[in-house]
């Protein structure tokens, strides 16, 4: 799931909602 995230992280704008799920934590 981290993993994940340092994915997400580098590509904000693909998936901008996995960004508030990853602020709320």
């Amino acid at each position: 799931m981290i993993v994940e995230m340092r994915t997400y992280t580098l590509r904000p704008g693909t998936h901008p909602e996995y960004l508030k799920v990853y602020e709320a934590m």
